[in-house]
């Protein structure tokens, strides 16, 4: 539907470089890269410089596991504007996947947090970065500020539930994991980090000794199993 609204446009006005721009960019989520790549190439060849067009490329060249060449049109982007967030973004995404370079693509997705404070995207993934290189406080308060961007988002209330475990904020985490419940009661992950949750070492709920801290444990355990077992046979 995107694409046949936005393709008579852009044939229309052939001129308007942000229009050609979003004209490639649908045509990468559609998958029909050579024709984002034609329409980029147009565009380029009338502005080589245009920021938006350059990140068409960038999306269709990863999507075309093209990845060197994606990481050169991305530095070329970043010295025409640095101060654009989704950049710093998708630089932080690349690195964050090379051994090594966790510390840089944090610096990249931190910068593109201070640049768009409402960036929930990459807040997600600084989150993600965070909690896996052991920041929980940082983890959370990003985690918590998605939540506040998207409400309904199942992944970002599964996120800071792990995070709130993490830093051992039980009640927190409970109630978090409750909620996400409410949302998605089929969600293995949720029974996973729940039975995480309950056979930790010092935890603690009001009416949980360390015996039924430990069922609750299994059965969530079981739960897990039993829906991601449903869902290898679908």
């Amino acid at each position: 539907d995107a694409l046949a609204l936005v393709a008579p446009l852009a044939q229309q006005y052939k001129t308007n470089l942000d229009l050609q721009a979003l004209h490639a960019e649908v045509l990468v989520r559609a998958g029909r890269y050579d024709e984002a790549w034609a329409v980029g190439r147009r565009a380029l060849e009338c502005d080589e410089r245009h920021v938006p067009t350059l990140k068409a490329i960038i999306r269709a060249s990863l999507a075309q596991g093209r990845h060197d060449l994606a990481e050169s049109v991305l530095t070329q982007a970043l010295a025409i504007r640095e101060t654009d967030p989704e950049l710093h973004f998708m630089q932080g995404t690349l690195l964050s996947k090379k051994p090594g370079r966790v510390r840089e693509a944090l610096e990249e997705l931190r910068r593109a947090v201070a640049l768009r404070p409402d960036y929930a995207e990459a807040r997600m993934a600084l989150g993600t970065l965070e909690l896996s290189a052991g920041n929980y406080a940082e983890a959370v308060a990003h985690f918590e500020a998605v939540d506040r961007v998207v409400p309904n988002s199942v992944e970002a209330k599964l996120n800071l539930a792990d995070a709130y475990r993490a830093s051992r904020r039980w009640a927190d985490a409970q109630r978090t994991f409750e909620r996400v419940l409410q949302m998605d009661p089929n969600l293995p992950e949720a029974y996973f980090n729940l039975g995480l949750m309950y056979q930790t070492p010092g935890f603690e709920l009001p009416g949980f000794d360390e015996l039924a801290a430990l069922q609750r444990a299994k059965q969530y355990f079981s739960n897990y199993r039993g829906l991601k077992g449903a869902l290898d046979r679908n």
